[in-house]
């Protein structure tokens, strides 16, 4: 029985290193260069139910059960260029996140009621270092 011997060149070796270090650079980038924005909520949806001249109020939807959303009343600011209508589930895509802003204040016939507003921003930020 014969056995052979591959020979590797020291090219094959070099292409094998440089092949290392561009994916362990890659690595490294993807990991330590961004962070989740610490002023995120773990909210996935929220469900329109009553669309105002320049707000939106919604609920907060648990995990994406947008039949039955009965958290708590937030607030949007309406975007221009959008269409908001009642029923509408406001879905927060994977590399977004849903934060608190402030507070808004509102007459109901029942008395006043305040609300958060929400906005949806990009959920990664730069470390800060």
């Amino acid at each position: 029985m014969k056995i052979y011997y591959f020979k590797k060149s020291h090219r094959d070796y070099y292409n094998i290193m440089r092949i290392s270090i561009i994916v362990l650079f890659f690595l490294i980038i993807g990991c330590e260069t961004t962070q989740r924005n610490p002023k995120c909520e773990d909210v996935r949806a929220f469900k329109v139910f009553q669309v105002l001249d320049k707000f939106v109020l919604a609920s907060i939807c648990e995990y994406y059960d947008t039949q039955y959303c009965m958290g708590h009343t937030v607030i949007f600011k309406k975007e221009k260029g959008k269409i908001y209508y009642d029923d509408q589930v406001i879905k927060v895509k994977d590399n977004e996140c849903a934060i608190y802003t402030g507070t808004y204040r509102y007459q109901t016939q029942g008395g006043y009621k305040t609300v958060p507003i929400v906005k949806i921003i990009n959920s990664k930020m730069p470390n800060a270092e």
